[in-house]
């Protein structure tokens, strides 16, 4: 018997071992699994997230992407954890069947809103900041 043969015999033994177990022992093998695929998912986000947290520079207008993250983020912490899986039932299949004609869902509703609120208020500051430092120049030049 040759090595690959001697191999493929031991995989086969360790599949029937397997099935057999998760025949016999179907909780403690999906408590098993779901623990694996945790650990193995926090290792794999600590070996990609090297650290650096995203820093947008302060003085820069935010996009209407990050003021749209934002208010999403704000929602699902305002929102029971019943209200978020409602939310995400109706997020996907806003966007996993777009043809559909339906009404848009409340939550995306109020993010929109918010979102819209959160860029105003942030442009208005930069602006805000933009012109008191012209007038200073202006001051100081004349």
């Amino acid at each position: 018997m040759s090595h690959g043969q001697k191999l493929n015999r031991k995989l086969n033994d360790a599949h029937r071992l397997f099935l057999r177990y998760a025949q016999s022992h179907p909780a403690t093998l999906t408590a098993a699994i779901l623990g694996g695929s945790i650990v193995s998912g926090v290792v794999a986000f600590k070996i990609l997230d090297d650290g650096d947290d995203y820093k947008r520079d302060p003085k820069q207008k935010m996009s209407m992407e990050e003021a749209r993250l934002i208010a999403m983020l704000e929602d699902a912490k305002q929102s029971s954890w019943q209200e978020n899986l409602e939310n995400a039932v109706d997020a996907q299949e806003q966007f996993m069947l777009p043809g559909r004609q339906r009404d848009v869902p409340d939550f995306m509703s109020r993010i929109d809103e918010r979102s819209q609120e959160i860029l105003k208020n942030q442009h208005a500051v930069i602006d805000k900041e933009k012109k008191r430092k012209e007038t200073s120049t202006k001051f100081w030049n004349n």
